[in-house]
Parts: C-alpha cells; structure tokens; sequence
C-alpha cells in the first residue's frame, strides 16, 4: 500500500513538472508566437508548430525512459529476489499519459494567446 501511495505521488510529481516546464517553455515563446499570428499565420499552423514541437520533445523523452525502465529492470530482477521484469503496458500507458501532458501544456499558452 504504501509502494503504491509512493509511486502515485512521484508519478503526480513528474506530471506537475512535465507540465510546468511546458508551459514555462511556450510562455518565454510567447513573443515569437504573437509575432508570427501578427505577420499572418494561421492559428492552426502555429499550434501544429508548437505541439509538434512538444511532442517530439516528449517522444525522445520516452525514448530514452523506455531504455532506461528496460535496461534497470532487466538490471533489478538479476540482482534482486522476487523482483518481476519490467511491465510493457505500464510503460506503456504512463507514455501516452505524458504525451496527452504535453499537447494540454503547449495548446494552453497558444489557446491563451490567439
């Protein structure tokens, strides 16, 4: 009970930080995003620039954690007893999960400014 108590709040601790430095990122860009709607591009091209953005961010971001859960896992279960190796699906859900993180913290600022 209290492992999973744990592993939910860092889980809610890095959702807060993935999102917070999202944000902080469209928000110092917030200059450059109000220059090019002034100059005349549409509001869906400048999302789709900062959201694709985003995503490829988030996507080597979980790139690399797929390696790294893999590779610590695999690590964890030769050395330690009755340690099971590494979930696929719970990698899985926890990615798409940061993914959906990334586009609401890029739309906002965009959404804000438009």
């Amino acid at each position: 009970m209290i492992v999973t108590l744990l592993g939910v709040w860092v889980f809610l601790l890095a959702f807060a930080g993935l999102f917070a430095l999202l944000m902080m990122h469209r928000i110092r860009r917030t200059l450059e995003l109000s220059v090019r709607l002034a100059l005349g591009a549409w509001q869906s091209s400048v999302q789709r620039l900062f959201s694709s953005e985003a995503l490829r961010l988030v996507g080597f971001g979980s790139v690399v954690a797929i390696l790294a859960a893999w590779l610590l896992g695999r690590v964890a279960h030769a050395l330690l007893f009755n340690v099971d190796s590494p979930d696929i699906a719970t990698i899985g859900v926890t990615i798409v999960i940061f993914g959906v993180v990334a586009l609401v913290a890029t739309i906002l600022p965009v959404a804000r400014v438009t």
